[in-house]
Parts: C-alpha cells; structure tokens; sequence
C-alpha cells in the first residue's frame, strides 16, 4: 500500500509533520512539509518517467554531495536521510520518496523574456562546470 505523504514525512523528520502539495511540480509529486519552524521540501519519485528511480537517487545523491562539498557558494539543497538513516524512503508498494532542504526563492515557471533565457543558460552552464570535476 501507497503513503500518504505525512506517512512519508514522518520517515524523515518524525510524527506531527503536515504536508501542503507544492504546485508547479512537472514530474515529480511534491509537498511542503511543516514540523514546527522546519519546512522541508518531499518529493515522490515519479515511477513512469523515472521506471528505476533507485538509480535516480544513487546519482542524485553522489552529484549533490560532490556540488555542495565542492562548491560552497552554490545554493544546492541537501539531501536529507530517513531518520533510519538511509539516503531515501523506499514504501510497500515500491514508491521511492526524497527529502530535501527547502530552499525558499522565487522561481519563474516559463521563460518570459531573453533575459529570462541567458539566466537560466547561465545557470546550466553553471551548473555544468560544477559537474566537470566529477569522476563517478
């Protein structure tokens, strides 16, 4: 059987969590998840577009460790580990589920403009020369 999402929180942050569905997801579910003052960014993987989503955090979880060791400057959110300490959350019915830091800014949905365009190529690019020191 499926969790629910705070069933999942509760796995990465304990009991008491609420979960508000994040819009503007493409692939992903995702949730905001309140504990206290703590937000907290779920996501559950989407199977369909991501059929071996264990591979999927592998790589995510090496390529967010080498950028946020290497690269302090750079806002990259964290992964988080299950309270249990494993890297994600792997439910009954094999969903895979995330959990990062939340990382509270403003995002722009579509590009409106070319000045929209070159920032976000620069960021890619960015993002791109982080990856270039990485031998996985």
């Amino acid at each position: 059987m499926a969790l629910t999402p705070e069933a999942a929180a509760a796995a990465f942050v304990g009991e008491g969590a609420t979960c508000e569905p994040f819009a503007g997801g493409h692939i992903n579910a995702s949730w905001l998840v309140r504990r206290g003052t703590e937000r907290r960014f779920l996501q559950r993987i989407n199977a369909q577009v991501f059929p071996d989503a264990r591979q999927v955090m592998a790589n995510v979880t090496v390529v967010t460790a080498h950028v946020r060791a290497r690269h302090e400057a750079v806002t990259s959110p964290a992964l988080l580990p299950t309270l249990s300490g494993r890297p994600w959350l792997e439910d009954a019915s094999g969903d895979i589920w995330r959990c990062t830091e939340y990382v509270d800014a403003d995002v722009k949905p579509t590009v409106g403009s070319a000045a929209d365009a070159r920032e976000a190529a620069f960021a890619f690019g960015s993002f791109s020369r982080m990856l270039a020191s990485y031998e996985g």
